[in-house]
């Protein structure tokens, strides 16, 4: 789910929120069945409303439903991205090129960050998400000059095979931590 808990916390933590992306979250949370005043107010407002008044809305709205919002930052990114990887494995994304690029951005948000919060550089193996940046250049790569840098043998024919069999491993690897 595009807009889970887990994805909103994680994208918190990345710094990679948007306005619009707490009120997608509020809506699906209704839709859903959970409810509280605050909620309702944040689904009803628009990303022209200040981030900051929005983002107001969100803390409120997880204190009333009781979720907890202080989460252990490498744990949020791990879920997120093993959220995604299974969206892939489920077949619930349009495209496994969009798919790649959210795992990749993840990544790229995590590589910006990480050095500045030594809570999330130290202790997170993300070698598991680089592959997702790598095979996102080489997509590009071979949306335009048809050659790829870090798989030699993917082709714009079989990259949704190669998605498939990197998200296997990926989702064993973090599996194994126990998720």
């Amino acid at each position: 789910m595009k807009n889970s808990t887990k994805a909103i916390l994680a994208k918190r933590v990345l710094h990679d929120v948007s306005a619009q992306d707490y009120i997608d979250w509020a809506v699906d949370m209704l839709v859903k069945g959970d409810d509280s005043p605050s909620l309702r107010i944040l689904a009803g407002l628009d990303q022209h409303n200040s981030f900051l008044e929005v983002e107001s809305y969100f803390l409120r709205s997880i204190e009333e439903l009781n979720i907890k919002k202080k989460v252990d930052k490498k744990i949020v990114i791990q879920d997120y991205a093993y959220e995604i990887a299974q969206q892939v494995i489920n077949g619930q994304f349009a495209s496994l090129q969009l798919a790649v690029r959210a795992l990749s951005r993840i990544w790229r948000c995590w590589d910006n960050y990480a050095r500045y919060d030594e809570e999330l550089f130290y202790g997170l193996d993300m070698d598991g998400l680089e592959t997702w940046s790598e095979l996102e250049y080489d997509l590009d790569s071979l949306l335009t000059n048809e050659f790829s840098y870090y798989y030699p043998f993917v082709t714009l024919e079989n990259f949704d095979t190669i998605v498939k069999q990197e998200t296997e491993k990926f989702t064993a690897k973090i599996a194994s931590y126990n998720i």
